[in-house]
C-alpha cells in the first residue's frame, strides 16, 4: 500500500502531466484561434498553471497581443474564473484589525502587483506547476513589504497621510498630484519619452474597467487633476472625487490597479532602460 507522501507525489506527477497535455493542446500562439481559445475555454481546459506558462513563453517570444490577452484572462480583477480566489482569501484573512490606513482591497492590490512583478522572472516558473503556492509566496512578500517581516509596521507606507506644515491638515500621498507633469517624466530619458507615452496610452485604452480607465487616463495625462482638493495657483481642474463622484479611497485603489498594469508593461519592454528606484517609488 502506498504511503501518504507517495500518494501526494503521484497526484502531483499526474497533475503536472495533465498541465503538459493541456499546454501542448493550445492553438498556435500566433493564431486567431489562440486568442479565441483564451477568451472562451473553460477553466478545466485552461488552469492557471497553463496560462502562466503560456504567458511566460509569449513574453520570451515578444508576442505582446497574445501575452496581454493571456494575462487578462489569468489576472481578471473580477475573478470570473476563480484563479485569484486564494489571493482574495488571504487578503480577507490577513488584513490587520489594529489599523485604519488600508483594507482588504489594498492588500489584494499589493499582492497583485507582486504577482505581476514576479511572474515574468525566474521565480515565476513556480506558477507553471504550483499556482496556489506561487500566489501565496507573492502575497507573503507583499504583506511583508507593507507590514514588516513580523508585522512590525502596521501602517501602509503609501497610504499613510502626512501633515502640511503650513495648514496643519493631513494629506494622503495619493492626493499629492500637482498637475505639473506626467509621473514618468522623471524616470526615463528624453529619447525614451515618446515610446513610454505611446505604451502608456495603449495600456490605458486596454483597461476594461471604465472607472479604473478613467482614473488612469486623468492621472497619467500631461495635466492630471488633484485627487480630492485643488491647490490654489497650481491647477484649475475640479478634484477627481468631484469629476467621478467617487471617494478618494476608491480612486486610490483604481490608481494602484492601473499602476500595477502600467508597471508590468514598462518592466517587460526590452527597449526601455527605466530607473528602477523611480519605478519602485512609482508603485507606492
Amino acid at each position: 500500500m502506498a504511503t501518504e507522501p507517495e500518494k501526494t507525489e503521484n497526484n502531483s506527477a499526474a497533475l503536472i502531466h495533465r498541465f503538459e497535455q493541456l499546454y501542448a493542446a493550445l492553438p498556435a500562439f500566433d493564431s486567431p484561434a489562440y486568442l479565441a481559445h483564451i477568451a472562451q475555454a473553460d477553466v478545466s481546459e485552461l488552469p492557471a498553471q497553463v496560462l502562466a506558462r503560456a504567458y511566460r513563453q509569449l513574453l520570451q517570444m515578444d508576442a505582446k497581443a497574445a501575452a496581454e490577452a493571456t494575462l487578462e484572462r489569468l489576472l481578471d480583477h473580477q475573478n470570473i474564473n476563480g484563479y485569484l480566489v486564494i489571493v482574495r482569501h488571504l487578503a480577507r484573512r490577513r488584513t490587520p484589525d489594529s489599523q485604519q490606513w488600508h483594507d482588504e482591497e489594498d492588500l489584494f492590490q499589493a499582492a497583485m502587483k507582486e504577482i505581476l512583478k514576479v511572474l515574468p522572472t525566474s521565480r515565476g516558473a513556480l506558477a507553471e506547476t504550483a499556482w496556489v503556492r506561487f500566489c501565496q509566496n507573492c502575497f507573503t512578500d507583499a504583506w511583508r513589504s507593507m507590514h514588516g517581516r513580523r508585522g512590525e509596521r502596521l501602517q501602509v507606507e503609501f497610504a499613510q497621510p502626512t501633515q502640511d506644515n503650513e495648514t496643519g491638515t493631513y494629506q494622503f500621498h495619493v492626493e499629492t498630484t500637482t498637475g505639473d507633469e506626467a509621473p514618468w517624466h522623471a524616470g526615463v530619458t528624453d529619447s525614451e519619452l515618446p515610446r513610454v507615452e505611446a505604451l502608456v496610452s495603449r495600456t490605458i485604452s486596454a483597461i476594461n474597467d471604465p472607472f479604473i480607465r478613467a482614473v488612469a487616463k486623468d492621472q497619467f495625462s500631461s495635466a492630471p487633476s488633484p485627487i480630492s482638493s485643488a491647490r490654489e495657483g497650481k491647477v484649475s481642474k475640479a478634484p477627481l472625487t468631484e469629476q467621478l463622484n467617487a471617494s478618494r479611497f476608491q480612486i486610490s485603489r483604481a490608481l494602484r490597479s492601473a499602476k500595477a498594469r502600467l508597471a508590468s508593461e514598462l518592466i517587460n519592454d526590452p527597449q526601455l532602460t527605466l530607473d528602477r528606484e523611480w519605478l519602485r517609488a512609482f508603485l507606492r
